[in-house]
């Protein structure tokens, strides 16, 4: 596998598309964009989790859109949280995918 975790094997990503798995990283970063992820729903926020861990596949980063972690009380910055979510899509690099993680689902504080 690449140093660079963000990307993984199709194979190994294969079989979890379009299905919900239980997810864990940590939350480093908040950004504000004028678009954010194409749809303007009025949630222009963004947050960079890393180090996330897709059940047995490690994963570097990933930005995401999602109101409820928007909630910078319960939800701070260096927070590790577990959450359920989408595995909706990869993207083709060489020989390597990118995942993408969507619909984020019972999102927990965790250790």
């Amino acid at each position: 596998m690449s140093n660079n975790l963000k990307h993984i094997q199709r194979n190994i990503l294969r079989p979890k598309l379009n299905k919900r798995c239980r997810c864990k990283g940590k939350i480093c970063a908040r950004s504000q964009v004028l678009f954010s992820f194409g749809a303007n729903d009025g949630n222009n926020e963004r947050i960079l989790i890393k180090d996330v861990k897709v059940e047995d596949i490690p994963i570097d980063h990933f930005w995401v859109k999602c109101k409820e972690l928007n909630d910078v009380k319960r939800f701070k910055e260096r927070c590790v949280i577990t959450f359920n979510a989408l595995i909706s899509s990869y993207q083709k690099m060489g020989a390597r995918v990118g995942i993408g993680l969507n619909d984020l689902q019972n999102i927990e504080i965790g250790n």
